[in-house]
């Protein structure tokens, strides 16, 4: 009895195991769908740009979405997902979320050797980067400023921001668990030119995607291991 009961429960474990990747991929696939349409939405907000741009913007977030995917490890994914995200703002940053600090994984796009390696070693108390607390909170994509108060005194510094700066931050969650944020901004200023803002649609596409792999990812890893 006792091992009819054992081998109900793993069957059942096993039948849930399944339909989580198979969500997952299939997840996926919309996903790539609604990218193709964002991109289509942002060709005709930008006609002016002509239709190499809109190719341009649709190919990048295909890319970017393929390059999630073909990962199998929770730091590829999140790798990939700054990589990934950079492409449509003028820098990424992923802040890792171990209890009460959050910890620099990466930054892409408009940073120097330095700077990435700099913030490779950052270790911020969450209270003293409200922005980013906000966001874990909430778990809701939110915009801020790059002032200190907001960002911590050491992000604004290492990454040349301040309160003219605008920075859209996006919790990376699994159920409801934030395992990073992921902080995308225009970058540095340059000759005086404001910095675009970043195409948010396309960076939560990206996002949603990525929460879905780390999800596929561990659960293929359990199923492995019984």
């Amino acid at each position: 009895m006792a091992e009819d009961l054992v081998q109900s429960i793993e069957q059942t474990l096993q039948e849930f195991r399944q339909k989580t990747e198979a969500l997952a991929h299939e997840l996926g696939e919309q996903l790539s769908a609604v990218a193709a349409e964002t991109a289509r939405l942002h060709g005709e907000a930008t006609r002016d740009s002509g239709e190499q741009a809109t190719a341009t913007f649709a190919q990048s977030l295909a890319d970017a979405t393929r390059a999630i995917r073909a990962e199998d490890s929770v730091t590829g994914i999140a790798t990939a997902l700054v990589e990934g995200t950079a492409r449509f703002a003028g820098r990424s940053a992923l802040f890792i979320h171990r209890g009460d600090q959050l910890l620099g994984f990466r930054v892409a796009g408009k940073a120097t050797a330095e700077q990435q390696e700099a913030f490779q070693r950052l270790s911020i108390p969450i209270n003293q980067a409200t922005a980013l607390g906000h966001a874990i909170d909430s778990i809701e994509a939110t915009v801020s400023d790059g002032g200190a108060g907001q960002m911590s005194q050491q992000v604004s510094d290492l990454l040349g921001l301040g309160e003219a700066d605008r920075v859209h931050l996006f919790p990376v969650a699994l159920r409801d668990k934030v395992l990073a944020v992921l902080a995308c901004d225009g970058g540095p200023r340059e000759d005086d030119v404001e910095p675009k803002e970043p195409p948010t649609p396309a960076i939560e596409i990206l996002v949603a995607l990525a929460e879905a792999w780390i999800e596929a990812v561990g659960t293929r890893r359990k199923q492995n291991a019984a």
